[in-house]
């Protein structure tokens, strides 16, 4: 069976894989700690860790992008053994959360985005939508704020922005890649 090189899926940013900027394909070669396109140009760092998405299957890469991500954050953060026994399961709700608040708001600005809406609704419709955007906002940045004092049960404050600047890093570099591609 011939290996596949699938490129990233970004979760958090709404990417899904029907996205045709995930047709192209690309490798992360930690032993320059570079990433490299097909065509062999230089588009980000690699953290130190070795990363594919292979298979066809959607839940196969899915699952090979958490352990990715599991390992990536666990690396970056530093977490002990104890550590990551007590952070993994809460940051896994705390992600199904936010993912649940973030695709309500993706939702209600792809609605404000089109023109389409704008001319067919009354403006209280619109009003009542820009109200539940604004919320979904509230709901984000509240849900953070509980979190946050979770982790903080169990992970000192060093950590804590580690574990900030790992989630920034993830995102932008699966951005980059996807970026990368557009033209």
């Amino acid at each position: 069976m011939t290996k596949k090189y699938i490129t990233l899926l970004c979760l958090v940013s709404g990417f899904s894989a029907a996205n045709p900027l995930l047709a192209q394909s690309y490798r992360i070669d930690t032993t320059r700690s570079i990433i490299r396109d097909q065509q062999g140009n230089v588009i980000g760092s690699s953290f130190g860790l070795e990363f594919r998405l292979e298979g066809n299957s959607y839940e196969t890469r899915m699952q090979q992008l958490q352990s990715y991500k599991v390992a990536f954050f666990t690396n970056t953060v530093g977490l002990t053994p104890t550590e990551a026994a007590q952070f993994w399961p809460l940051y896994n709700e705390y992600f199904k959360k936010r993912e649940s608040i973030i695709d309500r708001k993706n939702k209600l600005l792809y609605q404000l985005s089109s023109p389409q809406t704008l001319e067919s609704i009354s403006d209280g419709e619109l009003k009542a939508l820009l109200d539940t955007y604004i919320l979904c906002i509230e709901q984000d940045a509240t849900l953070q704020k509980d979190y946050y004092k979770k982790f903080s049960l169990i992970l000192p404050s060093q950590k804590i922005a580690r574990y900030y600047q790992a989630d920034q890093a993830f995102k932008e570099i699966l951005l980059q890649i996807l970026s990368r591609n557009r033209y």
